[in-house]
């Protein structure tokens, strides 16, 4: 995997833990992935989930998430939003300074 690259796609893996035993497992939910650069107050386009696989095999509660293109050096936000079924949401965040 590769990241962050200026212009270029970098590749995230998002993971859903247990909170007790961290294991992986697969949510009830919908996520989505926002590259976001505080700065200029914009993102990128779309990214992609797709499922994770590990010698052939899906992992359960794992996902690369592409098209992620950081198209300017300085500081960005990856923002992933949680949905549920019942409709509630949250979003967590982190920072990826691109060189």
């Amino acid at each position: 995997e590769s990241g962050p690259v200026l212009r270029r796609e970098s590749v995230l893996k998002l993971q859903w833990r247990d909170r007790v035993t961290q294991a992986l497992v697969q949510p009830n939910a919908v996520f989505i992935v926002e590259p976001f650069m505080p700065e200029h107050g914009h993102g990128t386009e779309d990214t992609v989930l797709e499922p994770f696989v590990n010698e052939g095999q899906q992992v359960i509660g794992a996902w690369k998430v592409r098209n992620v293109r950081l198209s300017m050096r300085g500081l960005w936000e990856i923002r992933v939003k949680v949905t549920f079924p019942d409709q509630q949401s949250e979003t967590q965040a982190w920072s990826v300074q691109v060189p």
